[in-house]
C-alpha cells in the first residue's frame, strides 16, 4: 500500500507533495500545483479512509502537522475535560436526551456558565443536537448526534488511560516539586 501524502507550504513556495511516513525516495522533488490538487486521482489509502468516515466532510483529512489544519482547533475544543465527562455522560442516556440541570447534576464541578458554554460549543461542532421546549421558564434537551457517538469510544479510552496513570502522573509530578522544578526528574527503570 503506498504511503498516505500530504501537501504543505511554507511562505512563497509552491506546495510540494511529502508523504506522511517519510519516505523521502517516494516523492523527492515531486511539486503539485495547488490549482489542480482537486482534479489529481484519489490516492487509493485516501479513498479508503473516506470510506471509513475518517475524513472531512469536503473528503480531505485533516493534518494535526499544518499550522493552518483545523484539526488543531477541533483537538483543543474536544480535549477539555468537561467534553470528556459530558460526552460520557450523554453517551451512557444515548439515545435518551437530558435536560440541562440534570446533565449539571450529573457533571459535578461544573458551572453553570462552563456546562452552558461547552454544549453550544458541542452542538456548534454538530456533536450534540439541542432541542428547546416552549415553556417558561424554557427547557432544554440535549443528546449526541451520531457523529458525537462516534467520539465517546475514542474519548473513553482516553479516559481510561488517565485514570489508571494518574497515580504514577501525580509521583512524577511530586518528585518534581521536591526537586526543585524543571521536569528533569526521569523514572529510574528508564533506560536514559
Amino acid at each position: 500500500m503506498a504511503p498516505e501524502e500530504r501537501t504543505s507550504r511554507k511562505r512563497g513556495n509552491p506546495a510540494v507533495t511529502t508523504t506522511r511516513r517519510g519516505d523521502a525516495s517516494a516523492t523527492a522533488g515531486r511539486r503539485s500545483d495547488p490549482s489542480t490538487a482537486a482534479s489529481r486521482p484519489a490516492d487509493p489509502s485516501t479513498a479508503a479512509s473516506r470510506r471509513s468516515g475518517s475524513s472531512t466532510a469536503a473528503g480531505r483529512r485533516g493534518d494535526l502537522f499544518d499550522p493552518a489544519c483545523a484539526t488543531r482547533r477541533l483537538l483543543d475544543r474536544i480535549g477539555g475535560k468537561w467534553v470528556a465527562m459530558l460526552v460520557k455522560v450523554l453517551a451512557e442516556a444515548s439515545p435518551a436526551e437530558l435536560g440541562f440541570a440534570e446533565l449539571e447534576r450529573r457533571t459535578p464541578g461544573v458551572s453553570h456558565k462552563m456546562l452552558s458554554q461547552t454544549l453550544r460549543s458541542l452542538a456548534t461542532d454538530g456533536l450534540v443536537s439541542r432541542r428547546v421546549e416552549p415553556s417558561v421558564p424554557p427547557r432544554v434537551f440535549y443528546r449526541l448526534t451520531p457523529l458525537g457517538l462516534s467520539l465517546d469510544e475514542p474519548l473513553a479510552a482516553l479516559r481510561d488511560w488517565a485514570e489508571t496513570h494518574m497515580p504514577e502522573i501525580d509521583d512524577f509530578t511530586r518528585r518534581d516539586r521536591q526537586a526543585g522544578g524543571g521536569g528533569s526528574i526521569r523514572p529510574s527503570a528508564s533506560p536514559l
